[in-house]
């Protein structure tokens, strides 16, 4: 039952964290999910999967990969040992993998898939055991394995997933109510009892952006519409009134994400009605 623990290379942009096979698949619960993309499939007996509410067997030749931060619970059924290959996935893009295959909780992979799953792990275990490959080698498997989702699985549920219900949406309503207001997205992670980098892994996950900067995008979007809607409003008065004290902070934070300063932009809109 060979395991690989890779050593990360951080200039990488996809890398298996581990990878093994012929493994005697003891019980697991990650109430929380696997902070990386996890990959599981029986080779022999079958196990029983608990993930985002559901239930299903993974007989053999079937897999789930499972997005980060998921919950997930899996056993062997009672009558079956169960073995098992597996894959976890790191490297400096690997939050880019939900941009490439969807935004979805989990992939289920049927023992049609036109892309051999169980086979491939094997070879790839199998050149390892050999001769160790390059890590830039092992990067370019890990792309194509990622890529194969793309075609040969069954995506399943969406972002309106219990994880979305529980933290994300939440949020987003407190921002959208009270971007105005002095809030903190610390403070709003301790109300979930969550922290605040689990809170912003989830907003990329599956927004593309963290919660900070949904914060920002929302106030700048505010402060668009009060620089061209009350074109008496001063600067200062509009900074304050999306929740940003400093002048001459908001007027950088405006130029960096719209090109213009305020004033300009106030200009640009009025030459234009």
């Amino acid at each position: 039952m060979p395991i690989y623990y890779n050593r990360l290379n951080h200039n990488l942009p996809f890398q298996f964290d581990c990878i093994g096979n012929n493994w005697q698949q003891e019980p697991k619960n990650m109430p929380n999910g696997c902070p990386n993309f996890h990959f599981l499939i029986t080779e022999s007996g079958q196990g029983k999967v608990e993930i985002d509410g559901k239930s299903m067997l993974l007989k053999k030749g079937q897999g789930i990969l499972s997005a980060p931060f998921t919950p997930l619970i899996y056993r062997a059924c009672d009558t079956s040992d169960w073995q098992t290959g597996f894959i976890t996935i790191q490297g400096f893009m690997a939050d880019k993998i939900t941009d490439m295959i969807g935004t979805y909780d989990y992939f289920i992979i049927d023992e049609n898939s036109t892309f051999d799953y169980f086979a491939w792990l094997s070879q790839v275990i199998a050149l390892q055991t050999k001769k160790p490959l390059p890590q830039h080698e092992l990067s370019k498997l890990c792309y194509a394995f990622i890529l194969s989702f793309q075609t040969n699985s069954q995506h399943l549920s969406s972002n309106k997933s219990q994880l979305f219900e529980l933290y994300v949406k939440p949020t987003m309503a407190q921002i959208e109510k009270h971007y105005a207001e002095k809030i903190q997205i610390h403070d709003l992670a301790s109300d979930l009892f969550i922290t605040p980098q689990y809170l912003a892994k989830l907003f990329k996950r599956f927004l593309g952006v963290s919660a900070s900067k949904f914060l920002l995008e929302i106030r700048m979007t505010k402060a668009k519409e009060l620089l061209v809607n009350q074109p008496d409003l001063s600067i200062q008065k509009v900074c304050n009134l999306v929740g940003i004290d400093d002048a001459s902070h908001f007027i950088a934070l405006f130029k960096k994400e719209n090109g213009l300063t305020p004033l300009v932009f106030r200009t640009s809109k009025q030459l234009r009605k």
